[in-house]
């Protein structure tokens, strides 16, 4: 539909909605940009964060042409919100840390409890995915022998995930 829209008001004989067509774009821009931003929530959820990344992508460069909003902005930062999730997913902790960062500060500006609320709840799940991350790396490094490994390591345990069991004998010995 929003495509339809776009192509319409694009089209040089459509001179019935020059009046409208900007408001109608920015209506198609939001449209698409948050319809990118709910693939990228469903590739997530599938554990497709490369794709996720595209979609986050694609639906900021939408969300951009539109004229600035409070709805706009508010699809902006859910965006953002999900591109730091694909990209910590990814293994991008520190880039993951920095886009929630600048998101908090947003939302802070805009008093956004509820954003707030889930920006919190997400720092809590990526610091958890390192913090697992870093103990599957020492832990592997462990069992081949090498002792202690660079935090910044990102190979994965043998099992590609680390049991409770290991993570609290892990917390345990430290």
């Amino acid at each position: 539909v929003y495509q339809k829209t776009l192509t319409a008001i694009a089209s040089p004989h459509n001179g019935s909605l020059s009046g409208l067509s900007g408001r109608v774009l920015d209506i198609a821009y939001v449209g698409i940009g948050s319809s990118y931003k709910r693939l990228a929530q469903i590739a997530l959820l599938r554990g497709e964060p490369q794709d996720a990344l595209t979609h986050c992508l694609t639906a900021e460069s939408y969300l951009l042409r539109a004229s600035a909003s409070a709805e706009r902005r508010r699809w902006l930062l859910r965006t953002y919100e999900q591109l730091a999730w694909a990209y910590s997913k990814l293994g991008d902790f520190d880039l993951a840390i920095q886009r929630r960062l600048e998101t908090r500060r947003e939302l802070e500006r805009d008093h956004d409890t509820y954003g707030l609320a889930r920006n919190s709840l997400y720092f809590g799940d990526d610091y958890l995915r390192e913090i697992k991350r870093q103990v599957s790396a020492s832990l592997s490094a462990a069992s081949h022998g090498e002792g202690t490994v660079d935090a910044h390591d990102k190979r994965p345990h043998p099992s590609g995930e680390v049991s409770q069991g290991e993570l609290r004998q892990a917390v345990r010995r430290t």
